[in-house]
């Protein structure tokens, strides 16, 4: 179910998206950053604010985690 409270940032293949989230549960922080996922219904917490979303992903390429392939960042898991 898509919350109007939600606000989407990114999306992969059309199933999942990330958003910032302003109708968090009682667990949650207002403006924390999710990933939902359509296809197997789940969600899940990937930053508590846009500001630690943006900061982590800064460190990561300044780290070398990404490399560009064919025009787009794509992260190394190893």
């Amino acid at each position: 179910m898509f919350d109007r409270a939600w606000i989407p940032i990114m999306e992969c293949n059309g199933d999942v998206f990330w958003a910032i989230d302003f109708a968090p549960s009682t667990a949650g922080t207002v403006g924390q950053i999710i990933e939902v996922d359509w296809e197997g219904t789940s969600w899940k917490v990937v930053a508590n604010s846009f500001e630690t979303f943006l900061e982590d992903y800064v460190s990561s390429l300044e780290s070398g985690d990404y490399q560009i392939e064919d025009g787009y960042p794509t992260q190394d898991e190893g």
